[in-house]
């Protein structure tokens, strides 16, 4: 019974012992793939921190150029005002000169009459 046993046993490890080989095998592949996803993980990280950062400055050059414009904005605004304002001064000239013109053509023809 005990060599039946004994026999059992070196059996079991037998049997036991190549697929604790290929467990370790099998374990040594798994944490290799771990370590390369870890550094990947590592590399997307530090890929995600360099873009956070040029996406914060580009966002603050954004924001210096929306004052630009909104500044360009205001000038153009203020541009055109005055623009309005210089047409209305003209239209009314142009009135008057044309009222002028009318006032001196007449004077000419009364001038003419009497003559």
């Amino acid at each position: 019974m005990a060599r039946r046993l004994l026999l059992l046993l070196l059996l079991a490890v037998l049997v036991a012992g190549p697929a604790s080989a290929d467990d370790y095998r099998k374990k040594r592949e798994i944490d290799a793939k771990i370590s390369v996803l870890h550094a990947k993980i590592a590399n997307a990280r530090a890929r995600e921190g360099v873009i956070t950062q040029e996406i914060s400055i580009v966002t603050t050059k954004i924001r210096a150029l929306e004052d630009d414009v909104a500044s360009a904005q205001a000038r153009v605004d203020a541009v055109e005002r005055q623009l309005a304002l210089h047409q209305e001064r003209l239209d009314r000239v142009t009135e008057r000169l044309g009222l002028e013109r009318k006032k001196l053509a007449l004077v000419a023809e009364v001038a003419r009459a009497v003559w």
